[in-house]
């Protein structure tokens, strides 16, 4: 066997050997001491670095930079979370304060009530209070509530007690207007207990997200005004000569408790 065969064999034999002593374990103190070698001398070449305007930070592994990302990424999520509420109560108190300005400049009358019972089902939104004819309360009259909006007309009078069809009953029905530039008049309509849009709007006039639907006065005991909510969506199709709104309420009428009834 010449030389250089020799030298094959040789390295052949200690390939075999260290896979064998590898797989054995035996060769595990040894790998990790390398380990320890090479990782703390080739550390600084794999470092990740993220700079964003005047800020730089390194990351030693993707992990860490995944980790990193995830964390910053629930902080959006919570910032995102936090803006919406926070635009939904700004919405919510610029509709509350035009009522309240609207109820200050007129010469209303009311009533406090509480609840006191509540009827809810697919259909049917009706609420029960604790006012009625012996406190002048009469079928008609419109139910408020915090700090003036719309929310309700009085249905059933009894002595001591008195129904009140919320908006959003299938059966309600109150001449409504809204605040854009042809102060366009329709009809706001329940729906199914969940919802109330406003119907008969004539096509040609413009409805945009975020205007303000008032009671028209149109009605008997009803003043003009009364701010019932605010565009969430148009439904508008060419050949109909009218089109419709969707109307998002500032309050959940499930949640109401006291109430103040415009007696006048």
């Amino acid at each position: 066997m010449n030389k250089y065969a020799k030298s094959l064999l040789s390295i052949f034999l200690t390939v075999v050997i260290t896979i064998v002593l590898h797989y054995a374990g035996v060769l595990l103190g040894f790998e990790e001491f390398l380990k320890k070698i090479i990782f703390s001398g080739s550390s600084n070449l794999y470092k990740i670095s993220v700079q964003i305007e005047d800020i730089q930070q390194e990351f030693s592994s993707e992990q860490e930079l995944e980790a990193a990302y995830k964390k910053l990424k629930l902080k959006e999520i919570q910032f995102l979370k936090n803006e919406s509420e926070y635009l939904e109560l700004k919405n919510e108190n610029k509709i509350l304060r035009e009522q309240q300005l609207f109820l200050e400049k007129q010469t209303v009358k009311t009533i406090g009530a509480d609840v006191i019972g509540k009827q809810i089902d697919p259909i049917s939104r009706t609420i029960t209070i604790n006012r009625g004819s012996n406190d002048n309360i009469q079928v008609g009259n419109p139910v408020i509530a915090d700090g003036g909006l719309l929310v309700g007309i009085i249905s059933s009078v009894y002595k001591n007690d008195a129904i009140a069809r919320l908006l959003t009953d299938n059966e309600s029905r109150i001449a409504s207007m809204l605040l854009n530039q042809e102060k366009s008049i329709g009809i706001i309509e329940g729906g199914f207990g969940l919802t109330i849009k406003m119907t008969f709007i004539p096509q040609h006039e413009i409805v945009e997200i975020g205007n303000i639907i008032v009671s028209s006065g149109l009605e008997k005991n009803i003043p003009r005004g009364l701010i019932i909510g605010e565009v969430s969506s148009v439904e508008k199709e060419p050949f109909e000569p009218f089109q419709r709104a969707l109307i998002s309420i500032p309050l959940s009428y499930d949640k109401l408790d006291v109430v103040s009834v415009i007696i006048q």
